[in-house]
């Protein structure tokens, strides 16, 4: 990959623990048209190695601007699926504490629309401090909005985010910090943040001058595999991109976890976002869940330490405790039968990694049997190369648990194979 060669420089600041200052970010010409450009401008800037377990990247489907997400219509802030992105935390001379940066390559009229919508939902949400924000070509809105923290004192906190297009380009640079009260609001630490996303994007979106790309360049290696992808219609009927802007809702979070977890539990487990590398991802919902990840990682070690960590260990019993999405007061209908939460090696196609299977029922079906009486789930993490991929079918499983797996394992195997070879 083209960001490779960065990677010394970037472990080697790591491993000082930062004790150096943080340098100039690059200021070229040409602007970013694929996820591995930005990944490569950006890498030197990390404030943890990809491979960390302790990732604090923001995750690519949280909405745009979520302090500001409001309720009367305006709230799709939904950002892309299933193109090239990226997410990271990153360290830049202008502020003392780290940024989170996220990054999409989508088409230049969704990424106009996306950043609208954030316009409209800062022009009403309350209490909020938005103004524009057009610097190095790109166009959007700054906002700040101070709330309590959940700390015994609610003490308040700040948050500040940028979402700004430039041509396909999509991004958003949020940063927050401590507030002495409700009051003012602290000018300085807002332009000193404005400053930093402004470099960031500049690194990003090149020489103002220069044409933005309206799409992602198509000979990237993620361009190829977001376009891989199997169209949606190819896993079932009535499936769609989760989420709906309704189920985000704070009120509503039950509604938006059950929308895509068929099980309700732990089981849906997604380690937090490798961080600093060029990745798709897209997460299915309607008759049946699926979520699909790819990243490219920049050598084979990192890529097996982020792989590894995508299927969660077995804890002391936890495979047995498993029940079905159901209202707490049909629990009472068990006994369950269970195909108990099992981790085994799995090949396939120069794949190599493992698979994860589960499935519940209720030991009496009623006729019309849900994914509330019975489901199952089945993941696979695996490697090729730097190529790393978690899948996760879940579908009602019926009275048939073991032919539930079958299929989903399937649906993903199918998915694999649609995958460019590196």
């Amino acid at each position: 990959m083209k960001w490779v060669p960065v990677m010394a420089i970037a472990l080697l600041a790591m491993s000082c623990q930062w004790s150096a200052p943080v340098a100039a970010l690059p200021a070229p010409e040409a602007p970013a048209d694929s996820a591995e450009q930005i990944a490569g401008r950006l890498y030197g800037h990390l404030a943890e190695s990809p491979a960390s377990a302790d990732s604090r990247a923001r995750a690519l489907d949280v909405p745009l601007a979520p302090e500001c997400y409001t309720k009367q219509g305006t709230d799709r802030q939904v950002p892309p699926q299933g193109v090239p992105a990226y997410t990271a935390e990153l360290r830049v001379a202008q502020v003392a504490t780290p940024i989170n940066v996220r990054i999409w390559l989508a088409s230049a009229e969704e990424a106009a629309r996306l950043t609208g919508t954030v316009r409209q939902a800062a022009a009403i949400c309350r209490p909020v401090a938005a103004r524009p924000f057009t610097r190095a070509g790109w166009d959007g809105v700054e906002l700040a909005v101070t709330r309590p923290t959940s700390s015994d004192n609610g003490d308040p906190v700040t948050f500040a985010t940028v979402v700004a297009h430039r041509g396909g380009l999509l991004a958003e640079v949020s940063w927050w910090w401590l507030a002495d009260d409700y009051g003012d609001l602290d000018r300085a630490r807002l332009e000193q943040g404005v400053g930093a996303a402004g470099a960031v994007l500049a690194a990003v979106g090149g020489d103002p001058a220069r044409a933005a790309p309206e799409r992602p360049s198509p000979d990237a290696p993620v361009s190829a595999l977001a376009a891989a992808l199997p169209p949606i219609s190819e896993y079932g009927p009535g499936l769609a991109v989760w989420p709906d802007a309704e189920a985000l809702r704070t009120e509503n979070a039950e509604r938006a976890r059950q929308a895509y977890d068929l099980l309700c539990s732990y089981a849906a487990y997604e380690p937090g976002a490798a961080g600093g590398v060029p990745r798709v991802q897209r997460r299915l919902f309607g008759s049946i869940t699926l979520w699909e990840e790819v990243l490219v990682l920049p050598d084979e070690q990192a890529a097996e330490q982020v792989r590894r960590r995508m299927v969660r260990k077995l804890d002391n019993g936890d495979k047995d405790t498993f029940l079905p999405c159901s209202w707490w007061e049909d629990h009472s209908d068990g006994p369950y039968i269970r195909i108990p939460r099992t981790i085994e090696p799995f090949g396939h196609g120069g794949w190599t990694g493992e698979t994860e299977s589960l499935g519940v029922r209720k030991r009496r079906l009623p006729p019309q049997a849900t994914y509330r009486d019975s489901a199952a789930q089945i993941a696979i993490a695996v490697r090729r190369g730097t190529t790393v991929v978690h899948l996760r079918w879940q579908g009602p499983a019926g009275a048939d648990l073991r032919g539930a797996l079958d299929r989903g394992r399937a649906e993903l195997i199918h998915t694999l194979d649609a995958l460019p070879t590196p």
